[in-house]
């Protein structure tokens, strides 16, 4: 019985290794498929590493090209900056420049202003007077005329002074003659009339 045991263990396993030695003598058969898709496996595997790579190497170009603009857009922008930050400087120093000297030549800039509005009252002055001194002559005429008892002369004469403005004197002496030449009139019509009346 151990006997038995013993054959058996010792034959099982060489049924085993019988059973496998089988199988690895028709396995071989299909090592060339293995062998082609690992060699499809390689070339697939590097041009994955070159793609990578190619892409690796456009990103870092391109990061490298974006760099350089990047500089180049900030070196024009400073540049930019300064010349700003120099004009500003510039209209700062010319303000400047400019309240000193309004601050230094009121003085100058005051007489002439001043000297206008002198010559201006001054020409005013010498019109008014001018036109008065010709109103006068309207109205000395108009004195000589009532004297003269030329009353409608002498009021188309007054008549002329409409335009003229007249001081308060001149304004005094014309109402006067215009007074006087109303009455003069008035009486001269009634004597007119009472003549008519006589005649008759």
């Amino acid at each position: 019985m151990k006997r038995m045991k013993t054959l058996v263990s010792i034959l099982v396993p060489l049924a085993i290794l019988c059973g496998c030695s089988k199988k690895e003598t028709t396995a071989p058969a299909p090592a060339p498929a293995q062998a082609s898709e690992n060699s499809v496996t390689t070339k697939i595997q590097n041009t994955a590493a070159e793609v990578k790579e190619k892409v690796q190497q456009t990103a870092a170009d391109v990061s490298q090209k974006a760099s350089a603009e990047a500089e180049k857009v900030k070196a024009q922008a400073q540049d930019l900056t300064a010349k700003a930050e120099a004009q500003a400087e510039k209209a700062k120093e010319g303000l400047v420049q400019l309240k000193d000297k309004v601050a230094t030549q009121p003085a100058n800039v005051t007489p002439p202003a001043e000297t206008q509005t002198e010559a201006a009252k001054t020409e005013a002055t010498s019109g008014t007077a001018k036109l008065q001194a010709q109103a006068q002559s309207v109205i000395d005429q108009a004195s000589k005329l009532v004297a003269n008892t030329k009353y409608s002369d002498a009021a188309v004469k007054l008549n002329e002074l409409a335009n003229y403005k007249l001081s308060a004197d001149q304004q005094k002496t014309v109402d006067n003659l215009g007074e006087q030449i109303k009455k003069a009139m008035a009486s001269d019509t009634a004597k007119s009339v009472g003549d008519l009346f006589k005649s008759k």
